[in-house]
């Protein structure tokens, strides 16, 4: 059993009720027996980085069909409807209250929807279990959680969920790729600014090989500077073959991302022309 820190509940992470543990999102572990984390040859690091990093060799399509959500009988959702083709970048961007945070969740399967589905290389994702689902679909939150303890700490804890293990040289090359330093795996997690959080949940989802990054406003809380630097390296790691879905409501940052821009508006979306 293990607990999770942002509540007292117990998960099992043998049990599918472990893939809602809302703190283990973006750290849980590819199956047991699989190749993870850093392999090759795709290399994103900077050119000091020593080791190869690389996403999954078989990608997929990431698609909502026609999703309803209602709440207090208003329907945040109305029949939102996309696909993320493999190695696509997709930015959806609209204003406070227009849906897109739901929108994300519910592509995460982290919200149920009233109708509709969604579904990853075909298959309904209901079929699919939540820990496999989340190794796949890595979802980062607009304030990720930090886990108690060091940086390093923190990489290490989806590997450590399955009795893996993530060494201290592929620590440095995950750290190193999303433009950081290697001192910082020592520091306290939880001290870090919102940039340098925002980092290292990227870092930690990258030591899982997903196929899809799906961020919730990830420059929300960021200054400027920060907040395009961040989109930088989401270009960066789109151009390796990454799939990236990125919520906003920064219109320049929406644009900056590249590839296909689609808008939200009452719950419905429709691509940018």
């Amino acid at each position: 059993m293990v607990q999770c820190p942002l509540s007292p509940v117990l998960f099992n992470p043998t049990e599918p009720s472990f893939g809602r543990c809302p703190a283990f999102v973006d750290t849980l572990t590819a199956p047991v027996g699989s190749t993870r984390g850093l392999r090759g040859p795709v290399r994103f690091g900077h050119d000091q980085a020593t080791g190869d990093c690389g996403f999954r060799e078989m990608t997929s399509t990431l698609e909502a069909r026609e999703l309803v959500v209602v709440r207090e009988g208003r329907r945040i959702l109305d029949r939102a409807s996309i696909l993320v083709r493999s190695g696509e970048a997709v930015a959806i961007q609209g204003p406070s209250g227009s849906g897109k945070s739901t929108f994300a969740r519910a592509l995460a399967t982290l919200v149920e929807p009233d109708a509709g589905a969604v579904l990853l290389g075909g298959r309904d994702a209901r079929q699919i279990a939540p820990t496999q689902f989340r190794t796949r679909v890595a979802f980062l939150a607009q304030q990720p959680a930090m886990f108690e303890g060091s940086v390093v700490r923190n990489l290490k804890t989806g590997p450590a969920l399955h009795g893996e293990s993530l060494s201290d040289a592929q620590a440095n090359d995950l750290i190193r790729a999303v433009g950081l330093d290697e001192p910082i795996l020592q520091r306290e997690a939880r001290i870090l600014s919102g940039g340098e959080k925002q980092r290292v949940a990227l870092a930690r989802a990258l030591a899982n090989a997903p196929e899809v990054l799906l961020l919730d406003e990830p420059t929300a809380a960021l200054d400027p500077e920060a907040g395009e630097r961040i989109v930088a390296l989401l270009r960066e790691l789109r151009a390796r073959g990454l799939s990236i879905v990125m919520v906003t409501h920064e219109d320049a940052h929406a644009r900056a991302l590249g590839g296909t821009l689609y808008r939200c508006e009452r719950g419905r979306l429709a691509i940018d022309s």
